[in-house]
């Protein structure tokens, strides 16, 4: 029944935000100009609430195509909760969608980025337990896994979208050619970290290996049993960085 209410509510939602946002003329009556001030009230607020939670597809757009894919997301993903900064979740995939995509193809790899980003900042602060180190002793790498924090996010992609990122943020002749050299060496595949040491997310690039490994331990597979399948893998080196990066929130035991 709750689902039902639940699935009930939305559509009326939905319906709401499709009329106000349609092309039907309006008329001089009182409602139509008060639906009309409604109307652009709402684009501007989803327009800058989108803005906030992907500032590099911002920039990178412009003001006015960045209103049209607002108003786009309005019409299909209406907001059905009061926290404007949860609304937009689903861009990166509703982008991939909009014929926008053909003239810039990376602008959803782009979105991804922001929202990995804008998700870890406002992920609830968490310190490594440090306590937590001694089950590798008492236990064994095999009976042991490492809890990462919910502030990190990885991903893949096909574009540069961290140069990408810095010429946007910075539109400088260092990040400019930043960005040439990694086009010019004609890679076609980045492993991306975002993570927060502190207050400010910060975006990495990271190997094959590393991926693979930070895969598995969000899989809860024991350290052991990962450091099998990832051969190549320094587990010493990556430990001392993760705890500088604030990868971890955790040792946990596994039986």
């Amino acid at each position: 029944m709750d689902k039902l209410m639940s699935n009930n509510v939305l559509q009326h939602q939905e319906t709401f935000v499709a009329k106000i946002l349609s092309e039907q003329p309006l008329t001089n009556s009182r409602f139509d100009k008060g639906l009309y001030i409604y109307r652009k009230n709402l684009q501007a607020t989803a327009t800058q609430a989108l803005s906030i939670t992907y500032p590099t597809l911002a920039v990178l757009v412009g003001n006015d195509l960045m209103g049209k894919i607002a108003h786009s997301l309005l019409l299909k993903q209406p907001p059905h909760i009061g926290d404007w900064a949860e609304w937009g979740v689903g861009l990166p995939n509703f982008l991939t969608s909009l014929e926008v995509i053909e003239e810039y193809p990376f602008i959803a790899e782009v979105a991804r980025m922001d929202l990995a980003i804008h998700q870890s900042e406002r992920a609830t602060q968490q310190m490594f337990l440090q306590e937590s180190a001694f089950l590798m002793q008492e236990k064994g790498l095999d009976n042991v896994g490492i809890l990462i924090n919910d502030s990190v996010h990885t991903f893949s992609t096909s574009y540069p979208i961290i140069q990408i990122k810095e010429v946007a943020d910075h539109d400088n002749k260092q990040s400019s050619l930043a960005l040439l050299n990694k086009l010019d060496q004609g890679q076609t595949h980045y492993n991306i970290l975002v993570y927060r040491p502190q207050y400010k997310a910060q975006v990495v690039e990271i190997s094959d290996s590393e991926l693979t490994w930070l895969t598995l331990l969000v899989k809860q597979i024991s350290i052991g049993k990962a450091l099998e399948l990832v051969s190549d893998f320094d587990f010493t080196q990556w430990l001392t960085q993760a705890l500088s990066r604030n990868l971890i929130k955790a040792f946990i035991s596994l039986n």
